[in-house]
């Protein structure tokens, strides 16, 4: 047996199959994880690749900030910390 979900979708109308269910969600869902995180590693190397090793998106909206005249989102406390884009737009 069978029950509609208000999605349309069939659900198991017995305790087994809904516990089967479970479980190949639950697995499917760890492998989309999986996925995920080596999608990120990858986007994080090529980022690294393109704007060189250490540059996080945040640093270059900082340096992009201090630029144009704003103050910047992230402030280190070591004034000569190159991370944040402070010496480039000082030179």
């Amino acid at each position: 047996m069978s029950k509609d979900d208000a999605n349309g979708l069939d659900l198991p109308g017995e305790l087994a199959g809904c516990h089967e269910l479970i479980r190949q969600l639950r697995q499917q869902n760890h492998e989309l994880r999986e996925k995920l995180a080596r999608y990120e590693q990858n986007e994080r190397q090529v980022f690294q690749h393109i704007h060189g090793p250490g540059a996080t998106p945040a640093s270059l909206l900082n340096f992009g900030l201090l630029m144009a005249g704003k103050e910047p989102i992230i402030r280190s406390s070591n004034p000569d910390d190159p991370t944040v884009g402070g010496i480039y737009a000082r030179e």
